[in-house]
This record gives C-alpha cells, sequence and structure tokens, in this order.
C-alpha cells in the first residue's frame, strides 16, 4: 500500500468521504477511521493508506481506505 493525503468532503454515519484527487474520490469506512468519538471536519486532510486498487467494468477506480492502518504500517 500506499500512505497519500485526502481531503475531507463529507462526514456521514457509516464512514468519511474523501477526495483522493481532482478526479477520484473514496470511502473511509467508519471502522477505519482513526478518531470515531470525534470525526474528522469537512476540508481536513487525513493521512490514509491504500489497502487495495482494483479497476471497475466502466473504468473508474475503486480504492479500499484506511486511516487506522497508518500506523501500523509506519512500524
Amino acid at each position: 500500500g500506499e500512505i497519500i493525503s485526502v481531503t475531507v468532503k463529507n462526514v456521514a454515519k457509516f464512514g468519511v468521504f474523501c477526495a483522493i484527487s481532482d478526479y477520484e474520490d473514496g470511502l473511509v469506512h467508519i471502522s477505519q477511521v482513526e478518531r470515531r468519538s470525534v470525526p474528522p471536519e469537512i476540508g481536513e486532510t487525513m493521512e490514509v493508506l491504500v489497502m487495495e486498487m482494483t479497476e471497475e467494468a466502466n473504468g473508474k477506480l475503486r480504492c479500499a481506505l484506511s486511516e487506522t492502518a497508518v500506523r501500523h504500517y509506519r512500524k
């Protein structure tokens, strides 16, 4: 995986929607958010680990992102 910086676009009960680039968005599931009790704010930058990246039939990328894995990845 690779650690990237993303910008929070929206916060929902089930996770955090982030801008990966100008063209791609991703979802960090709530189970993969480091600070579940105090979620990040819109516009905030988060560091996430790209766990897996696959391309769908329509050409869109689907990324599995994790904020909690960054801590373990850096050990």
